[in-house]
């Protein structure tokens, strides 16, 4: 079993919660300690980008999902009321 170097919460708040300036900030301390290769910060910085987008897809479709709903719902109403 690999030794786990990094708490996986703390993992995941870095890739997921953080902000780009400050997740690339502690993968370049990681790195400039020797707990990364370059290669590693690259891959993760390209798993931060694509869950970041992915995110920004689901919020945008969810809004406008949200939209079509009370747009349908103000319809129905006022199909009802006639």
């Amino acid at each position: 079993m690999p030794e786990e170097r990094f708490p996986k919460e703390l993992g995941d708040k870095i890739l997921f919660e953080a902000e780009i300036e400050t997740r690339d900030h502690l993968f370049h301390l990681l790195e400039y300690q020797g707990l990364i290769s370059r290669e590693q910060v690259e891959e993760l910085q390209d798993v931060s980008y694509r869950f970041r987008r992915k995110k920004q897809q689901n919020t945008r479709y969810l809004e406008h999902r949200k939209d079509q709903l009370q747009e349908d719902r103000q319809r129905w109403t006022e199909h009802l009321q006639s």
